[in-house]
């Protein structure tokens, strides 16, 4: 098998050429820019504005990457947004068939300005200090970064269910599993925050997985960490995922499409997919998590 490691897909060249690419990426800044992924998301994007709009740090600007909804997911967003005086912006693709969620993630990531980018599915309700924790991580971190939390389930499309546990948590490193594959906690889940210029170094999303469910975000987190870059987690930088049908055309989630691109693309054995999430229960980390969310539940209009 061809060790993965030795396939960085970013482009390694004289030390002075190295030396501009660690500066770039490792440039601070303490803008915060959230960009909102979207098709057909009216039913929780007034839910999802109004958890951005209520963070103990704001983020500077919120963009809409939508992919041509036909419901009014775009007339919703603004205005939630003029609503609670976001700055706000929207980058939209004409129709055009299949869910082409890695254009629009490269959409919003052009749209943000040079800023720590935390994208985000419309489906996604954040923790109230998710901004100003994963900000923290970036602006502490020696390391290029990019920064995950713990993913939450609601147990029912109305989110009057308990909430249960989905994925966990890790600290800061460029720890990985068995045959170099990352660690299960570095795998991304729809949310993750990283520089727009770590995105663009290492050439954003790859848009041929486009149409298909999974492995998109295992794709970009394993280039990430080819190139070097550090992941790191915060407890408390976690999201909420509201369950919701496929919004993939065939209604379906299935990944072995966009496994077999991946095995291909870095010329890795199938079977290394196989490496087990770990489901390991957090019930004894110390969490504000369940008290701010039923605080949050209780206060908000769900319309």
């Amino acid at each position: 098998m061809t060790d993965p490691i030795n396939r960085c897909c970013v482009k390694k060249g004289v030390r002075q050429e190295e030396q501009e690419f660690v500066e770039t990426i490792l440039k601070k800044t303490d803008v915060a820019s959230i960009v909102i992924t979207c098709k057909n998301k009216s039913s929780s994007l007034p839910s999802v504005v109004a958890r951005i709009a209520t963070q103990t740090r704001c983020p500077d600007v919120v963009v809409l990457a939508d992919d041509a909804s036909t419901d009014n997911s775009v007339e919703l967003f603004i205005n939630e947004c003029r609503h609670y005086k976001l700055n706000w912006d929207i980058a939209t693709l004409p129709y055009g068939g299949n869910f082409r969620l890695n254009t629009i993630r490269n959409l919003g990531f052009q749209r943000s300005p040079d800023s720590v980018v935390m994208l985000m599915d419309a489906d996604l309700i954040l923790s109230s200090s998710y901004v100003e924790r994963h900000l923290a991580m970036h602006s502490s971190s020696n390391h290029p970064l990019v920064s995950l939390g713990p993913r939450f389930e609601y147990a029912s499309e109305a989110r009057d269910a308990p909430i249960n546990f989905m994925w966990g948590n890790g600290a800061e490193g460029q720890g990985i599993g068995r045959e170099g594959y990352l660690a299960a906690w570095q795998r991304g889940h729809g949310a993750f925050c990283v520089s727009r210029s770590i995105w663009q170094a290492i050439g954003g999303f790859d848009e041929g997985y486009n149409g298909r469910y999974g492995i998109d975000d295992l794709d970009f987190m394993f280039r990430l960490f080819l190139a070097g870059v550090f992941c790191k987690s915060d407890f408390e930088g976690y999201v909420i995922h509201i369950p919701h049908p496929t919004t993939f055309g065939d209604g379906r989630r299935d990944p072995h499409a966009n496994i077999d691109l991946f095995c291909r693309k870095f010329g890795v054995a199938e079977s290394i997919m196989a490496d087990p999430i770990d489901y390991s229960p957090l019930a004894n980390r110390r969490s504000n998590w369940a008290n701010d969310m039923a605080a949050f539940a209780a206060g908000l209009d769900i319309r």
